[in-house]
């Protein structure tokens, strides 16, 4: 299992005040290792152990996170054809 860093954020639907959006990404970083074959960025991973130092939020806890040297394994053999 595979666990992204993002971030999220309601905020009031201006043209219905009784509705809301709902709006997040998915942190990236400079891709490493064999992702870098694919494309330059790559998702944040944050490792099961990590989960509560990221939703915890503080600067040094997302400092360590983004710089966290562990590469995720990806297995490309078993990707089949596209198409």
């Amino acid at each position: 299992m595979l666990y992204f860093a993002g971030i999220y954020e309601r905020l009031r639907d201006p043209n219905s005040p009784d509705k809301e959006q709902v709006r997040f990404v998915i942190m990236t970083r400079e891709a490493r290792g064999l992702i870098r074959s694919l494309h330059e960025r790559m998702p944040v991973t944050v490792e099961r152990k990590d989960i509560l130092k990221w939703l915890n939020g503080t600067k040094s806890n997302i400092e360590e996170i983004f710089t966290n040297p562990v590469i995720p394994e990806y297995n490309f053999t078993n990707l089949g054809s596209v198409g």
